[in-house]
């Protein structure tokens, strides 16, 4: 899944350190005491995203 790949390249771009990840499906990261976690749900055509950071 692209959407998958994009967000993970530009986390690490960013100067993110992804700390989980299940290809396709969720990624975690962590810059500086920032967190984040990324849920990625394939509904037919459409994709959607749960994202949610601290």
């Amino acid at each position: 899944m692209k959407v998958y790949e994009y967000y993970e390249n530009t986390l690490k771009k960013d100067g993110w350190t992804i700390t989980e990840g299940k290809k396709h499906f969720s990624i975690a990261a962590k810059k500086d005491k920032h967190i984040v976690n990324i849920m990625i749900q394939k509904m037919d055509k459409n994709v959607i995203l749960v994202v949610t950071s601290k």
